[in-house]
């Protein structure tokens, strides 16, 4: 079972292989697929409130030549005063057409599952790698991240991937591989959601230059009612980082082991790594 934010046969950021099917704390999902062919696309949705809802997606495009400013997107509820009507998706670049098919799960209590949103800039990260913190309090056991973003380049490159992750705070970090200049040039849409009735294990792995695979032992979960989630940077420069070095799939592959695995290595490229590993506890299954 996987929840998947990589990026596999461009199928970019939330690659969704399973969606589990939660329990009767669903109130409503909506459902749709729409094209976008310039920088950005608004979706019109049914009203969902803000701090109980989440949007997911994935990405698709037949073209073999698009790069990061056409395939790499930031999507996000657009909400006001606790209420969100619409979707707004965001692009750099406009090149080739990216079909999306998204879908927005809007809970029934905000008390069973809380979701925290922001947009923030590469460009106002600091330090190396550039990062920054966000103020989200949230107990990481129970807690889990979700990433987006639109950059400007058309070659992948160390400034194309982002990771989150839950400090011991329970705050959110941001981390990219090297940061774009501009705040018009790179935006990232973040999410923290906080599911009650689960038990969630975390934690961080690096591939070295010469790594393909890691595997990561973890305590037992319940295979029908777990599923994983992950985000990474990778630390390689676009004329010596290949696109396939900084593909990175991963499954719980069994119900003590996590599985990462990427399509080549041996380049400049390092991969630096947050995983999620999401147990239900109440009837939702994966």
């Amino acid at each position: 079972p996987v929840f998947n934010t990589v990026l596999l046969s461009l199928v970019m950021f939330f690659g969704l292989v399973s969606l589990p099917a939660f329990a009767a704390e669903v109130e409503n999902v909506q459902i749709g697929t729409t094209t976008i062919s310039g920088t950005s696309q608004t979706i019109a949705i049914t009203p969902v409130t803000d701090n109980k809802s989440i949007l997911i997606f994935t990405l698709t495009t037949q073209s073999t030549a698009s790069g990061p400013q056409d395939t790499h997107l930031r999507g996000q509820l657009s909400c006001i005063a606790g209420s969100c009507d619409s979707i707004d998706f965001k692009r750099y670049g406009s090149g080739d057409s990216v079909i999306i098919r998204w879908q927005v799960i809007e809970f029934t209590d905000a008390s069973l599952m809380t979701v925290q949103r922001g947009i923030v800039t590469q460009s106002s990260m600091a330090g190396s790698p550039p990062s920054t913190t966000i103020s989200t309090v949230v107990d990481s056991a129970k807690s889990f991240v979700m990433l987006s973003e639109f950059v400007h380049g058309t070659v992948t490159s160390n400034d194309d991937f982002t990771r989150g992750q839950i400090n011991s705070s329970g705050n959110l970090v941001i981390t990219v591989g090297e940061k774009k200049t501009l705040a018009t040039e790179a935006e990232i849409a973040l999410k923290v959601i906080e599911y009650q009735d689960a038990n969630i294990k975390t934690g961080d792995i690096s591939f070295s230059t010469y790594d393909a695979s890691k595997t990561i032992a973890i305590s037992t979960v319940d295979l029908d009612k777990s599923l994983l989630v992950y985000n990474y940077y990778s630390t390689g420069t676009s004329s010596d980082n290949p696109v396939c070095q900084n593909l990175v799939s991963g499954l719980i592959s069994d119900a003590t082991t996590l599985q990462f695995d990427r399509g080549c290595a041996g380049h400049n490229g390092e991969i630096h790594l947050s995983w999620f590993a999401i147990e239900f506890n109440d009837a939702s299954t994966v």
